[in-house]
């Protein structure tokens, strides 16, 4: 029993290890060993600046792919994730509007404006959504997925009207957030990120073994003791607080949390005290190879693609073909 969870994490964390390797070491400019050796100031500096990248991106992976997989086990269904649910739409919303205003040159606190704003933005789309997601008190999964499609919906149309009314260089720079990237943070600014994503992280660990009670229905879950409205109010509110701080980051990086808890699930089980720290794992691995694919193109192109595109052309069919997949498997 112990080797059912211990082995895939090890693996899992091998990934990782690997991955960030390797996404420091790859680039639009390769890292010279011989000249880090000699201590030439350039290339320490390229390494540091390419690993603080790195960090984040793999703070803001294991952000989305832990949120994905909390959320679809809340709303019973492995559809769900931050956009389904509108929470990255009201950070989108509050991003537009702070790069609309002129505040993306304005920092504060260390981070940026827009950042900041996304965050509130993020965390005002969860208050509407957890008001409207109630019925007498009690969050109920299907009308949470429904209030967060149609918030979504209004989120895009305020989008595309500040973007109507927005000048050539607001509406290149909206665009750019809107495509998710990983850019330069203050370390500052990381290690804020990084406390917030390990609270939220925690209090999704611990709460693994409800997860898979949830998975199994409310009426099955209550009848196993578990009291479903706190678990439910509990696991929003710690994804809420992933997806906001990884969106404040990066901006709207998609099918992260969407990909990554299906892959989890597919190569060690169903199990959520296996497939939450997976996520995790799985989650900053998955965006930190994106991040440095995203550089590679480069070389080629002479053009960075935001990190938000790569994630999309890996996602979209690899999504298709688990879903096609899992179709045949239960028609059999």
């Amino acid at each position: 029993m112990r080797h059912r969870f211990v082995l895939p994490l090890i693996a899992l964390t091998v990934v990782l290890a690997m991955s960030l390797v390797l996404a420091v070491a790859l680039g639009a400019e390769p890292i010279s060993v011989s000249a880090l050796l000699r201590g030439d100031a350039t290339t320490r500096l390229m390494l540091s600046m390419r690993a603080r990248n790195v960090a984040l991106a793999a703070v803001v992976g294991a952000a989305l792919g832990l949120s994905g997989a909390a959320l679809q086990a809340l709303v019973e269904n492995p559809l769900a994730d931050p956009f389904v649910l509108g929470l990255s739409g009201g950070a989108a919303v509050g991003a537009t509007v702070a790069i609309a205003a002129g505040l993306g040159a304005i920092g504060l606190f260390g981070g940026s404006l827009v950042g900041i704003f996304a965050f509130l933005g993020a965390l005002v789309a969860t208050g509407i959504v957890f008001s409207l997601g109630r019925v007498r008190g009690r969050l109920v999964p299907e009308r949470l997925l429904l209030v967060g499609v149609v918030f979504n919906a209004f989120a895009s149309a305020i989008i595309l009207a500040i973007q109507s009314l927005a000048s050539p260089g607001t509406l290149q720079s909206i665009f750019a957030w809107l495509l998710g990237s990983i850019g330069y943070v203050s370390t500052r600014t990381l290690l804020v990120a990084a406390i917030a994503v390990a609270l939220g992280s925690l209090a999704l660990l611990r709460l693994a073994p409800a997860l898979n009670l949830l998975s199994l229905g409310e009426l099955d879950a209550h009848g196993l003791g578990l009291d479903v409205g706190r678990t439910r109010l509990f696991v929003f509110a710690a994804s809420a607080l992933l997806v906001a701080a990884a969106v404040s980051l990066a901006g709207v990086i998609g099918f992260v949390g969407l990909i990554v808890p299906h892959l989890v699930r597919l190569a060690f089980g169903a199990d959520h005290r296996i497939v939450v720290p997976g996520s995790i794992l799985g989650g900053a691995a998955f965006l930190a190879l994106s991040d440095c694919g995203s550089r590679l193109f480069f070389r080629v192109a002479h053009t960075l693609p935001p990190v938000g595109m790569v994630t999309a052309i890996i996602g979209a069919p690899l999504f298709l073909y688990l879903l096609v997949g899992r179709t045949r498997r239960s028609e059999r």
